[in-house]
């Protein structure tokens, strides 16, 4: 999660900070904890995956559809028309607009929605596949977008937490491999 979220920092340089900051930390560390938690119910990748999925999804459409989603947290067909106009409306603003931009509902859906898809994936490579310097490999192609985009100096602060973090993260999954030898 500390990974994750030093990943999302340089985005504030591109983006104002808002609810869609707060939304995106707690959908990364409800999917990272129901992963945690089915690996440990059922000891099974599919499972967690299958789990991750479903709290990705449920808490998505709580954020951003629920008022056309069922129970409030299972997406309908209304929510899912949604999906592709505020895809295309975020793609707009992106393309036409000047850095700092506002998050509003379409932005801040793509942001919380693919930081949640990036910690599950990760979460995969991680401890599933077992392969953290390819998860190394994605946190940094993910900070340097925004870091790349806007010409600013390097926020030195921002690159030491990231190091820091995929260390932790090579470091905790080679203990686990050396604690499964």
């Amino acid at each position: 999660l500390v990974a994750l979220v030093a990943t999302i920092v340089p985005l504030l340089r591109v983006i104002e900070s808002g609810p869609w900051t707060v939304g995106a930390v707690v959908l990364m560390a409800a999917v990272l904890a129901a992963g945690y938690g089915a690996r440990w119910l059922f000891r099974s990748a599919l499972a967690a995956t299958l789990i991750e999925l479903a709290v990705w999804t449920g808490i998505v459409t709580a954020m951003y559809f629920g008022s056309t989603s069922i129970a409030a947290v299972i997406p309908s067909g209304a929510s899912l028309r949604e999906v592709p106009v505020l895809i295309a409306e975020a793609a707009e603003h992106i393309q036409v607009g000047v850095a700092p931009l506002v998050a509003d509902r379409s932005l801040s859906f793509v942001l919380v929605a693919a930081t949640g898809i990036l910690a599950l994936v990760l979460d995969h490579v991680v401890l599933t596949a077992r392969m953290p310097l390819l998860a190394a490999v994605a946190l940094v192609a993910v900070w340097l977008i925004p870091a790349l985009a806007v010409p600013a100096p390097i926020d030195v602060v921002s690159f030491v937490f990231l190091a820091a973090a995929i260390l932790y993260v090579i470091r905790a999954e080679t203990r686990a491999r050396e604690a499964s030898a």
